[in-house]
């Protein structure tokens, strides 16, 4: 930390201008590898979030905030046959695809293309059908298992059928994954016999910038499209450059290297405070990154709620907070405090409607509301007996893996805590560093009894992969963090999660949260250790980003101030 404290304050006297000569457009680096130009390949990442924005087109828009969806290049026009055939109609006449080596379109964007681009998905005839396992974010969603088709009704309309209702539809037509892919860039590729993964790896959308140049794993070149249907792009170029270190990143940020850098260490964050450099800013976005202790429920020394909830009962969250997040990161108390005081105010809102006698919209909501806890109370003997009696069997196992959103040495401190705290109790714990694939491969064949992981995404959504049966049952050969590898099921709860995807209102949504987290609580299959959210370190010449709505940036609108000598 000395060293990484003085180097800052070294590289903080650099110019952030490369040899002396003003930047040839942004350079974005970020820890997320850059595997392919297609969004539809990734699940969520910040590449694929900013790729999307950059160099494609999605059917509808989600509010990076607010998460509402609303029209983007096409609108949804109707809903028939039970909710299982949507139609949708473009907005706009105009919209042009970009150019390459390979490919000149004749012809714009039309309802062909839409049908094209998820068709590769899910019809195992189309010459650039792949596994799904090739399209992780379409994976995890339930249209993997209900869209059976798509077709274009004529060159305006496009339908999708569904094989039962599902609420997954729209959300994930305005997801950053959800691109519109060329047509007849595809029948082009067939005809010059390129291998189809070119439309994958020599990306052509219709976004505000066009693909120049990418190198597999490296970096993304992207330059303005002038022929683009919105607000045309003020870069000269934007660069996406995969760099995995978070202390290179910060290095690279001084030096001229990059100028936005993504998932800042909590250490660096804090350092960065305390120089309070006017040339660098740090800024937030809407998605978080929720560090958890989940447990193999299957193990004999964690198959029963006592045993789990005395581990969890013994950890020092604070010391985690304060150690090796320095104050950058929130514990789920906290959030569970601001939750339930949100809640009990909409809950008298509600019941002052009623003694107005106010017509409420819509079905009532159950007016019950209990605190959320992250420890249900343990009975005193409960908790010495299950401690004396996990101090007699085998150490325990902690897998901390190489890969992840935090750098590794955060989450060896998270362990080495953990293994502190409960080690105070005469309970041994090994801890046990594996890359990722070695690791995952351990847990899906049930070989764990704890693993530190993360999971990137919306607070409001990032329990249910965890903890959720029916949300991964489909998925037999799982490769992700944000999977159920307890090997624990909860009907109530899977009855409240398939709630929470209907459209609620702000109450009860408030309420069926206060219950999820309430049976979390009890039966303790995973333990919320602390939230970040997701944030970036950009110098102060960069304007105009935005959010998109995976944690991502939107360089539409972006500029760069030129820099004071």
């Amino acid at each position: 930390m000395v060293r990484l404290f003085l180097a800052l304050v070294l590289l903080l006297t650099l110019s952030t201008k490369a040899d002396g000569a003003e930047p040839k457009g942004l350079l974005y680096c970020s820890e997320s590898n850059i595997t392919s130009t297609n969004p539809q390949r990734y699940g969520i990442s910040t590449t694929a979030s900013s790729l999307s924005y950059a160099l494609y087109d999605r059917l509808l828009y989600m509010n990076p905030e607010t998460k509402k969806i609303s029209p983007g290049i096409a609108y949804l026009n109707e809903i028939k046959d039970n909710g299982t055939t949507y139609i949708f109609k473009l907005r706009f006449m105009g919209i042009a695809f970009h150019k390459n080596k390979l490919f000149t379109p004749t012809r714009l964007l039309n309802a062909h293309d839409i049908a094209f681009s998820f068709d590769r998905m899910i019809n195992p005839d189309n010459p650039f059908y792949r596994p799904i396992d090739d399209f992780p974010f379409f994976k995890r969603s339930d249209l993997a298992n209900s869209l059976y088709k798509v077709k274009a009704l004529d060159n305006n309309t496009v339908a999708f059928y569904l094989k039962t209702q599902t609420n997954d539809l729209t959300p994930f037509l305005a997801s950053d994954n959800a691109v519109i892919l060329s047509l007849e860039y595809a029948q082009t590729i067939l005809k010059e016999n390129l291998p189809p993964e070119t439309i994958d790896t020599k990306g052509i959308g219709s976004g505000p910038y066009r693909l120049d140049k990418y190198m597999h794993e490296r970096f993304v070149r992207l330059v303005p499209f002038a022929p683009y249907h919105g607000p045309k792009p003020k870069l000269p170029a934007l660069v996406i450059i995969h760099s995995n270190f978070s202390n290179k990143r910060l290095t690279q940020l001084f030096t001229g290297e990059c100028h936005i850098i993504t998932n800042p260490t909590p250490g660096q964050l804090y350092l960065l405070e305390k120089l309070n450099n006017k040339n660098v800013k740090i800024f937030e976005r809407n998605s978080v990154i929720g560090t958890f202790l989940i447990f193999n429920t299957k193990n004999p020394s964690l198959d029963d709620d006592i045993k789990r909830r005395t581990i969890a009962s013994i950890l020092n969250l604070n010391e985690i907070k304060q150690m090796v997040f320095f104050e950058h990161g929130t514990l789920q108390s906290e959030l569970n405090y601001q939750h339930n005081t949100l809640a009990r105010k909409l809950l008298e809102n509600y019941r002052r409607n009623i003694i107005k006698n106010i017509p409420h919209s819509g079905s009532l909501p159950q007016l019950r509301l209990t605190t959320p806890n992250l420890f249900m109370p343990l009975d005193d003997t409960d908790k010495i007996k299950t401690i004396f009696w996990l101090s007699k069997q085998r150490p325990l196992n902690l897998y901390v893996f190489e890969q992840n959103n935090l750098a590794i040495t955060s989450h060896v401190r998270i362990a080495q805590i953990i293994k502190s705290n409960l080690e105070e109790y005469g309970i041994n714990v090994n801890i046990k560093t594996y890359r990722t694939s070695t690791g995952l491969k351990k847990m899906r064949n049930g070989n764990f009894d704890m693993a530190l992981i993360n999971v990137f995404n919306n607070y409001d959504d990032i329990l249910e992969p965890l903890v959720s049966c029916s949300y991964s049952k489909n998925s037999p050969n799982r490769k992700f963090f944000s999977d159920n590898f307890t090997n624990w099921c909860d009907k109530d709860l899977e009855d409240l999660f398939a709630q929470t995807h209907k459209e609620q209102d702000p109450l009860t949504e408030a309420l069926l949260a206060n219950d999820i987290y309430n049976i979390i609580a009890y039966q303790m299959p995973i333990v919320p250790l602390i939230y970040s959210f997701n944030k970036f370190v950009a110098v102060s010449s960069v304007k105009g980003t935005q959010s998109t709505p995976f944690g991502g940036m939107s360089f539409i609108n972006a500029y760069m101030e030129p820099e004071d000598d």
